[in-house]
């Protein structure tokens, strides 16, 4: 099955409902926090996924959608 990459504006809904959830009962200092750690990590997915791109001395350069989710399991523990 071949599924096309979410836009940035999805992913963002996606995971920042979910951080700004886990952020509810903090303090209203720290509630902002959720949209501008949610846009970083899509502007540093972006970056590594446009410049660090794949070469067959560096195989391991392959950024996908679990990254992102590794970055928010490892926020909302």
């Amino acid at each position: 099955i071949n599924m096309t990459f979410p836009s940035d504006s999805q992913i963002k809904r996606i995971y920042g409902s979910m951080i700004t959830q886990k952020l509810q009962d903090s303090d209203e200092n720290v509630k902002p926090v959720a949209e501008k750690v949610t846009q970083a990590t899509i502007d540093v997915y972006n970056y590594m996924a446009t410049r660090m791109l794949p070469t067959p001395s560096k195989i391991h350069y392959l950024f996908n959608m679990r990254d992102i989710s590794k970055v928010f399991q490892g926020l909302l523990r």
